[in-house]
């Protein structure tokens, strides 16, 4: 579900600002007709794109590195 976050996040950031906000209005309707607000599938997917949003741009970074001399306990 990720992948597709953040392919359908890609190809908003190419929209237009009118376009950006015509889609969210679009969106906003379409959640408006059958949003229950208690719905498990509908809080994972808000999730979700609430973090590939956070996320966005964080892949070019350069993160620590980490090797298992790094590890202070291991389990097998």
């Amino acid at each position: 579900m990720a992948k597709l976050l953040e392919k359908v996040l890609g190809e908003v950031s190419r929209l237009s600002v009118q376009d950006r906000q015509a889609l969210a209005e679009f969106l906003q309707a379409e959640l408006a007709k059958g949003y229950d607000s208690d719905s498990a599938a509908e809080k994972e997917i808000f999730s979700n794109l609430s973090l590939a949003m956070a996320m966005r741009g964080m892949e070019s970074e350069n993160g620590p590195e980490y090797s298992d001399s790094d590890l202070k306990e291991s389990f097998s």
